[in-house]
């Protein structure tokens, strides 16, 4: 396949992975589902979700079949790339490539609510009346920013949390590279 195919391949796959991930993460963080982006999220995604629910039920508010959709998503587009792969290495690979996309959707949603109380700051962004996508990001960095801002004392109106969220995010991501490496090496 030549290199301009490959990269409209790995494309469509990434922005439905991305769409299957964020369909977890307004779910886990239990977004307001009246939000007109939430929505969009909803209806684009529920033809496949649906189906899957049957055979993954949800517990609680994690979404199991929307984040197993972004796993077989990225198993499919691994498989169709690199089809000369073992089979169990590529449905490791999968997995932890969902794992990583989710922590790196988080970090990005949380650099864009640092960015976002910059402007607030600066004027440029009406805090009084948010778009809903401003709202969206919000309550989806909000469950992991909570806890850490019930911990640290009292900074005079500077807000830590957002550092160490991404801190512990990309620590995770870390642990899980190095636990798939030595994952592979034994097999390997």
């Amino acid at each position: 396949m030549s290199s301009a195919a490959n990269y409209l391949i790995e494309l469509l796959f990434d922005l439905a992975t991305l769409l299957f991930l964020a369909r977890f993460v307004i779910q886990a963080c239990r977004v307001n589902f009246y939000n007109p982006v939430s929505q969009g999220i909803v209806k684009v995604s529920d033809p496949v979700l649906k189906p899957l629910r049957y055979v993954m039920p949800s517990y609680r508010n994690l979404d199991f079949a929307s984040f197993f959709a972004a796993a077989l998503v990225i198993f499919i587009k691994l498989y169709v790339l690199f089809a000369s792969t073992s089979l169990g290495l590529l449905i490791g690979y999968s997995a932890l490539q969902a794992l990583l996309l989710l922590l790196t959707f988080f970090k990005y949603a949380v650099f864009a609510v640092v960015i976002l109380s910059f402007l607030v700051l600066l004027g440029f962004v009406n805090y009084n009346n948010p778009h809903p996508l401003i709202v969206l990001l919000h309550e989806i960095t909000e469950p992991l920013m909570a806890p850490i801002r019930r911990i640290l004392p009292d900074m005079g109106g500077m807000d830590f949390s957002p550092m160490l969220v991404l801190v512990g995010l990309h620590v995770a991501g870390l642990v899980l590279q190095d636990l798939f490496g030595r994952l592979v090496g034994a097999l390997v």
